[in-house]
């Protein structure tokens, strides 16, 4: 069958063949591109996600310093009145601010709304104490140091600091646990892209080798064939058989033209070497039967013009010896 522009489309075509293993190759390249750049970001994504998860974990470890650094100075601050402690606890409240650069931070880093709640509750927790420690730090000025270890050590202050420290923890664990399950996610369909960018780039490896194969076998050794024959034929040898066979395909099809052409030839030489014995045996009504095509005619052409010129010199001679047997 042939396609829209005369090309030979059918399944044993050489040009067929080989557009087709083009195209496969093609397509198994073009697919494992896409794997490849797939797979590096998911590699990116997997480390994003580990940063962030880093980074929460620093975070919220950096509010829970600042808690404990306010904490550990006020309750300092109440049991020893050592002004210290006080400015540790100004200096952590109004310059390092770690609590506030934690909260910064977290809120850049897409906590989800229940972790936020829970965060938001630890906030809340954490201010409530404040009024505590103003209190404490009020009466350590005025000297009374028993109500001031009684604000920040009491049942109530103490009740807080470690449900601050519980829900921290545990928010922690929840946001690390969201997030590695987020990673394990990414994590499998980075596998799964590595297998299918392994199993493509196999197949393209394969489809290359079928190629290179295909290439030798089915077209550079029947081409070098070819050539060998058509140098023994044009040093006057046609009766080589070529080893390959007439079928379909585009090698096929110059075999079949290559032995009909030396058929055709050989055919004509047989003839012309026989009609030439003819007509050197005197016998000039010669029969034509093979089939001269293309310039060949010309050859036929001649042959017949050479026995009808011969046939009339031959009658010309043969009544000029009539006449010459009359007249004498």
């Amino acid at each position: 069958m042939l396609g829209a522009k005369g090309e030979e489309t059918t399944n044993n075509s050489q040009a067929y063949r080989l557009r087709k293993m083009i195209k496969n190759s093609h397509v198994s390249m073009v697919a494992g591109v896409i794997l490849l750049i797939m797979l590096i970001l998911e590699t990116v994504a997997v480390k994003w996600v580990s940063d962030k998860q880093l980074e929460n974990t620093m975070y919220l470890n950096q509010y829970r310093l600042g808690s404990k650094t306010l904490t550990y100075a006020v309750q300092a601050y109440a049991v020893t009145g050592d002004r210290k402690y006080y400015d540790d606890y100004i200096k952590e409240l109004n310059v390092d601010r770690n609590r506030d650069k934690a909260w910064d931070g977290l809120r850049k880093n897409n906590i989800k709304e229940k972790e936020w709640e829970a965060l938001q509750e630890i906030a809340d927790m954490s201010n409530g104490l404040v009024p505590l420690e103003e209190e404490a730090m009020e009466a350590v000025l005025n000297g009374d140091m028993d109500t001031a270890t009684t604000f920040v050590f009491g049942t109530e202050y103490g009740n807080t600091i470690q449900r601050i420290n519980d829900l921290t923890d545990k928010t922690i664990l929840e946001i690390q646990a969201r997030m590695d399950k987020e990673k394990q996610i990414i994590i499998v369909i980075q596998v799964i892209l590595a297998i299918s960018f392994l199993v493509g780039f196999t197949q393209l490896m394969l489809q290359i080798l079928k190629t290179l194969k295909f290439s030798v076998k089915e077209l550079l050794n029947p081409i070098l064939k070819v050539s060998e024959q058509m140098i023994i034929m044009s040093k006057g040898n046609l009766h080589t058989k070529l080893d390959l066979k007439q079928d379909d395909s585009e090698i096929g099809q110059m075999v079949s033209a290559i032995d009909s052409m030396k058929l055709n030839l050989v055919n004509i030489i047989d003839e012309i070497s026989f009609i030439l014995e003819q007509m050197g045996a005197g016998n000039y009504n010669v029969t034509i039967s093979q089939q001269y095509v293309g310039e060949f005619i010309q050859i036929k052409e001649s042959l017949l013009r050479i026995a009808a010129e011969m046939k009339e010199t031959v009658r010309t001679i043969q009544e000029a010896s009539k006449e010459l047997d009359n007249g004498s």
